[in-house]
């Protein structure tokens, strides 16, 4: 009767062992699934946008092109309800088919429907959120600089047709405007087709349509000179020569158009594909992992159960032999405190496990924070971009215009220039914080490439701000990625001068009257040092501690992102960033680079 009692405490214990053991996994594990299924959620919803611009860019394409009644325009439309509901944009989808639905439908309107449906679905079904480069660049593409490029042209077109119904000397400025909006979308359709080559590591795909986009910039090139000459009052056939070219680059650009959009939306679907099968791989594996995480622990369970009764047997044998009690007791005794010591082990372990939960936990509520606030730059970013890229092209043109005439608003065009500078610059600032990149590390000769940037910075600064280089790595190489490090001298050397003398205007709020920045480099131990000194003010004790975090900054015009930026990069590079500063002794920023990368490492 003792042995069966005793027999059933210790199946009790080892299950509440067991159980308490296989909880936190098995909720790890329910966890991970769970982010996994609303990041396949994710893609469904980026794959319905993805399908709905399949629809909408053919409809631009062809009211670009005047024929918006064929039946390859209004037979997918029919169908195109369910996938405009389920990005949120079912009224706005019928409104654009009652404008396809009239006997006479404006062209005008319906391309401006279109465009702006395509950058909402984008926007809507979080495509342009991802944080893959690649398919961020595509989505970009396909909803917004697709449709612009589009736009634009057809716009061009009717100012330049309506312009051909009148005198010479009317709808000139129109028609310049035009050409500007045009060549900004163009220039930006190129520029983000080249980052996402870069993101795709080169494919073959991109490299066809770069060579297309730089004819489309050629033809563009020649359209601005044409426009310029007309908006300097040139020849009066200006006009009709401008009319001609648009009139033979029209079923080119047409051409090209159609096809790159549909290899872009032909990739996405494949990137989307992949993502989801990758998503549905790693669920498996998961689930595999769980499931083989159970039966072990309940056949050790088990076994654990059966050894308890083998042992429980030995003691009652133990008891019936006199002559065996003491070497049985001391035995037992041993053994049980092995069983004491594994049980504080398996406490041990289950604090331990409790603790990685916590850090799990933590991790994912910051990437969340990281992710949101990623969502919410992109779309500040996108809707600045835009107002900006107009005031960028309107500024151009009238610096064209006022060329030569000495007028004395150069100034106010050029601090216009310096202020969308500027904004740009916050712009990419928070881009930069939000978006983890993918390092592209090369080893290099550390000293002659700083010296290049420091140069370059430098001849930004004010001219009263002195720069000493002190360079001691001796031309050793070392591995790093140049535009990302270039990014993090440059915020520390810009920091450094705005620490010293603000923006180098006004004397009087200078911090010291012999403003110096000191950048010197050296090997400590298995890093490369780079140190970047200045003898300004310094930072206070109670700010030493809050300068990595975002946006906290004592300046009346920072975005608080800098540092944190530099510190974001630094780490990626398995590096470390060093903060010395006292009052009134200015401060010292310190990167430690590994002097092996870890794919030197591994090798």
């Amino acid at each position: 009767m003792v042995k069966i009692i005793n027999a059933r405490t210790a199946g009790y214990r080892l299950a509440w062992i067991v159980a308490v053991l296989l909880l936190p996994i098995v909720y790890m594990g329910t966890t991970i699934i769970d982010s996994l299924h609303k990041e396949r959620t994710a893609i469904q919803s980026e794959a319905a946008g993805a399908s709905y611009l399949n629809i909408l860019l053919p409809v631009m394409q062809d009211a670009a092109g005047y024929n918006t009644h064929a039946a390859a325009v209004m037979d997918p439309m029919k169908d195109s309800f369910a996938l405009s509901q389920s990005v949120g944009l079912a009224s706005e989808n019928n409104n654009l088919l009652t404008s396809l639905s009239y006997a006479l439908p404006n062209q005008h309107a319906i391309l401006k429907q279109s465009m702006d449906l395509a950058l909402r679905t984008g926007i809507n079904s979080g495509s342009i959120y991802t944080s893959q480069p690649e398919s961020y660049h595509l989505a970009v593409i396909t909803s917004e600089y697709f449709p612009r490029v589009l736009y634009d042209f057809y716009s061009l077109r009717q100012e330049v047709m309506d312009a051909a119904k009148h005198t010479l000397d009317q709808n000139d400025n129109l028609i310049s405007l035009a050409i500007g909006n045009l060549a900004s979308s163009t220039a930006r359709l190129q520029a983000s087709l080249a980052e996402a080559n870069v993101a795709s590591g080169g494919d073959r795909v991109y490299r066809d349509m770069l060579i297309r986009a730089e004819d489309i910039q050629r033809d563009m090139n020649r359209l601005s000179d044409i426009g310029m000459g007309m908006s300097m009052a040139g020849p009066q056939n200006i006009k009709a020569e401008l009319i001609e070219k648009i009139n033979s680059v029209a079923p080119k650009w047409t051409a090209i158009l159609q096809f790159d959009s549909y290899q872009m939306r032909q990739r996405q679907n494949n990137l989307l594909t992949a993502r989801s099968d990758e998503i549905a791989s790693r669920n498996f594996k998961i689930l595999l992992t769980s499931i083989g995480t159970v039966l072990l622990g309940l056949g050790s369970a088990f076994a654990m159960y059966r050894s308890t009764l083998r042992k429980l047997d030995d003691v009652e044998s133990a008891k019936k032999a006199a002559d065996q009690a003491r070497h049985d007791a001391e035995g037992m005794s041993a053994e049980l405190a092995v069983i004491n010591e594994d049980i504080v082990r398996v406490n041990t372990e289950l604090a331990n496990n409790m603790q990685m939960l916590r850090d799990a936990q933590d991790a994912l509520v910051k990437k969340g924070r990281m992710e949101q606030m990623g969502q919410l730059t992109a779309t500040i970013a996108h809707e600045l971009r835009n107002p900006l890229g107009a005031v960028r092209t309107s500024t151009f043109l009238i610096e064209r215009k006022i060329k030569g005439r000495e007028l004395g608003i150069e100034p106010q065009i050029a601090r216009i220039n310096n202020g969308v500078t500027r904004c740009d610059d916050i712009i990419t600032q928070l881009l930069d914080f939000s978006r983890s990149k993918k390092l592209s590390c090369r080893s290099e000769n550390l000293d002659k490439w700083l010296e290049k940037i420091v140069a370059e910075e430098a001849s930004q600064l004010p001219a009263v701000v002195t720069i000493e280089c002190l360079f001691g790595l001796e031309n050793l190489q070392v591995p790093f990625d140049p535009s990302r490090l270039q990014r993090a001298i440059i915020n520390l050397v810009s920091n450094a001068s705005e620490a010293m003398v603000g923006n180098g205007e006004d004397p009087s709020r200078f911090a010291t009257s012999t403003p110096r920045i000191t950048i010197s480099t050296s090997i400590e131990g298995e890093f490369a040092m780079i140190s970047v000194q200045d003898n300004g003010v310094g930072i206070a004790p109670e700010n030493l501690e809050k300068i990595r975090e975002p946006l906290f900054t004592t300046k009346s015009f920072g975005t608080g992102l800098g540092l944190p930026a530099v510190d974001q990069i630094v780490q990626q590079h398995g590096g470390k960033l060093v903060v010395h500063s006292r009052v009134g002794e200015g401060a010292n920023f310190t990167i430690l680079l590994p002097l092996r990368s870890a794919v030197e490492e591994a090798a």
